[in-house]
């Protein structure tokens, strides 16, 4: 049975915090004190994190929470804003009761519309009162191999003939720290007006690049041709494992399959840097073309499912899913200026 306490934490300033998620297991770089900061810098959420210590003062097991304040989505405690996976680091039953009874009762007296868990195992979460839907994410992730050699064959050979295309056509591929902000700021909003959708503030990558990439938690790989950046990863990592967090490009260049060299090159990274897993990031169930994608290297992909506390019908936040058809609908009218501004002040209502 669970004999410690439950109480919430600012990860920022709890020394604690830092020996937890060097030891456990299953934390990844979300789980850090690192992207903490950068969430807070960028859209100013307020960290609170339920962990169970010990009378030691050590931590054993954690929900990691952010509270989200908006007037057009709804107050709720999501774990954690703009993160495509953070689940609890729990691995007793009893250790996770305890912070989801405490989170449930937490939820009740804020008064807050309701609370979200990024991932998860439905088996434990359900039976205390967390529901899920059907899943509207799917997650590919990959085991890094000790031999790009072993790789290979099992590559799909469409992936094989665009790296191939790639280096015929001269792409290079450097990698880069936050200097290189600019460079993909550009790309990412010509990536996302492709894709009618509203770009993500420029502060939340120069936040991102602050508190990870300048700590060595990071990096951009930059595919160039002729000195030209065409395409450009945001990898993240802790520990041995790697996260796919972003990628964009040129539109009038994707022809010579930049993509394809940088996703090669991203692996080989992982296996230079002794990797365990390669994260490629949430996708949305609907988007074929970024699912082929990533199963074309050997992938495995699984739902992702996020679990809602109290109802379904309220956790899916209907009132951020309004907002973000508006946006969308806004974003592909705008001029850029505009959708710079609309982000800058919009964005952060849809954590």
């Amino acid at each position: 049975m669970n004999s410690g306490r439950v109480r919430a934490i600012d990860p920022r300033c709890e020394p604690a915090w830092e020996e937890f998620v060097a030891w456990h297991p299953e934390a990844t770089v979300f789980h850090t004190s690192h992207w903490a900061r950068a969430l807070t810098a960028a859209y100013g959420f307020e960290p609170v994190y339920y962990v169970l210590e010990t009378a030691q003062g050590e931590i054993t097991a954690a929900l990691p929470l952010m509270l989200v304040r908006s007037r057009l989505t709804g107050h709720r405690l999501v774990g954690l804003p703009f993160s495509d996976l953070c689940p609890p680091l729990a691995q007793g039953a009893d250790e996770l009761a305890a912070l989801a009874m405490t989170v449930q009762r937490e939820a009740r007296r804020r008064g807050l519309d309701y609370v979200e868990l990024r991932g998860g195992d439905a088996d434990r979460l359900v039976p205390l009162g967390f529901v899920t839907v059907a899943s509207l994410f799917v997650r590919h992730f990959m085991e890094v191999p000790s031999d790009l050699a072993e790789l290979e064959p099992m590559v799909h050979d469409s992936a094989r003939r665009g790296v191939r295309k790639a280096l015929r056509s001269g792409v290079e591929v450097r990698r880069a720290g936050p200097e290189a902000l600019p460079l993909f700021y550009r790309l990412y909003e010509a990536t996302r007006r492709r894709q009618r959708l509203l770009p993500a503030p420029r502060r939340f990558f120069a936040a991102i690049g602050e508190h990870l990439l300048g700590r060595g938690l990071g990096a951009f790989l930059l595919a160039e041709i002729d000195g030209e950046v065409v395409a450009c990863n945001l990898l993240l990592w802790w520990r041995q494992g790697m996260v796919y967090k972003a990628n964009v490009s040129q539109p009038d260049r994707l022809e010579v399959r930049p993509n394809n060299l940088l996703m090669w090159h991203t692996i080989a990274l992982a296996r230079e840097m002794g990797m365990r897993v390669l994260d490629m990031g949430r996708t949305d169930a609907d988007h074929e073309g970024l699912r082929r994608f990533k199963s074309l290297w050997a992938a495995c992909e699984s739902p992702l499912p996020y679990f809602y506390y109290p109802t379904p019908e309220r956790g899916q936040g209907r009132r951020r899913r309004a907002l973000g058809r508006a946006l969308r609908v806004l974003a592909a009218l705008c001029p850029a200026w505009l959708s710079r501004g609309l982000s800058s002040c919009l964005y952060r209502h849809l954590a």
